[in-house]
């Protein structure tokens, strides 16, 4: 446990969040309304320097990450970007800069500014370039940190566009034949307009076999990790949580391979910084320059719009309507169970877990802000 500009977190190795205890009910969370918990969070932005438009895109990506489920990715990190704006780790007054383009892709400078803010105004150059060439790439360099890929892929699909997303990260996994951490587990997520069930299906995964926070709660509940997940200071298999130990990548080589081909389309192909990127959570003061990649290929100009959703509805059903396992009565599609929480949290409120209401009850205290007037 290490104390990170006034609150406490316990570090993950796996990823650029620090370890969160992911509870999505409980009888005592706070249960905000959706809309006015986001118009905090953009307050917040603002009071700590950010203007309006940076402070939407923050604000609305972290929430709707809540809305997900994913709460390790969601507004819990709200507090430690604005922290580490304040400390110099995240430039404020960035905007991100065209520095190349061509009609069907465009590579921004980041500048170092807020990771959300930068996605948002690559998605939309990329989309703009997508609606007129079919296809659009854009990559983002210097960027930092812009928390879970899946709420990007998910809007580029609600406009019509299959649309895939990755970020390189910092070096927690090792490779086949190598020892300690040699590359990121870099996550991607796409997603796919999906006609009637849901707005997308939609996927959104790292690419090492498990995430380093699951190993460092092994480690506190004095538990083995499965095999296959870690390995040792040494670069051999281990179980034991308590070694010096790195990520293992999903299903070895073909992990390690979709790895190496995150860090080429983020970092190589747009001049950004390769490999050797920070922890973002570690130091407030230290820039971490991520890089981001978004594609977009529009359904509408490829397709048409009602071929396109006919055709998934018919690939949908076709695996909802599977035959099931036993002791099985639905097979759930890929973010199928995010929608649900997303679903429910617009209908009934959106729940916090005692770690992010005692961050947003810690904003509130610093930028002179009413949480209580979220409350559902």
């Amino acid at each position: 446990m290490e104390r990170y500009q006034g609150v406490f977190f316990e570090y993950t190795a796996s990823s650029n969040t620090p370890e969160r205890h992911i509870i999505i009910k409980g009888g005592d969370n706070l249960r905000v309304f959706v809309e006015k918990y986001e118009a905090f969070c953009q307050e917040a932005c603002i009071q700590a320097g950010y203007r309006p438009e940076v402070a939407n895109a923050v604000a609305h990506y972290l929430v709707r990450t809540d809305m997900m489920g994913i709460h390790s990715h969601g507004t819990l990190n709200l507090l430690p970007y604005l922290e580490k704006t304040a400390a110099g780790g995240i430039c404020r007054d960035a905007a991100p800069e065209l520095v190349h383009e061509g009609p069907a892709w465009a590579v921004l400078e980041g500048h170092n500014g807020m990771g959300p803010y930068n996605a948002r105004c690559a998605m939309e150059i990329g989309m703009k370039k997508a609606k007129q060439t079919g296809l659009a790439y854009v990559m983002v360099r210097n960027s930092s940190h812009y928390g879970a890929c899946g709420v990007y892929a998910v809007e580029g699909a609600e406009q019509g566009f299959i649309t895939l997303t990755a970020t390189n990260v910092a070096k927690t996994m090792t490779v086949p034949g190598g020892k300690g951490g040699i590359i990121g587990n870099s996550p991607f997520a796409y997603a796919v307009p999906a006609g009637n069930r849901h707005p997308s299906v939609f996927l959104d995964v790292a690419t090492s076999n498990i995430a380093g926070m699951k190993v460092n709660r092994a480690k506190t509940a004095g538990e083995q990790v499965p095999p296959g997940c870690i390995v040792d200071e040494n670069g051999l298999p281990t179980t034991d949580p308590n070694t010096d130990w790195a990520l293992y990548p999903l299903g070895g080589h073909k992990g390690y391979g979709i790895a190496f081909f995150i860090e080429v389309l983020t970092s190589v192909l747009s001049g950004g910084q390769i490999l050797d990127i920070p922890l973002w959570i570690r130091r407030a003061d230290q820039l971490c320059p991520y890089s981001h990649m978004f594609l977009f290929i529009d359904t509408y100009s490829i397709m048409g719009a009602d071929s396109f959703a006919d055709r998934m509805d018919f690939a949908v059903e076709e695996i909802a309507n599977a035959p099931k396992a036993a002791g099985s009565d639905h097979i759930y599609l890929p973010g199928e169970m995010e929608w649900d929480r997303h679903d429910r949290a617009q209908r009934e409120g959106l729940v916090l877990p005692k770690d992010v209401e005692d961050n947003a009850k810690a904003l509130a205290s610093r930028y002179s802000l009413d949480l209580n007037a979220c409350i559902r």
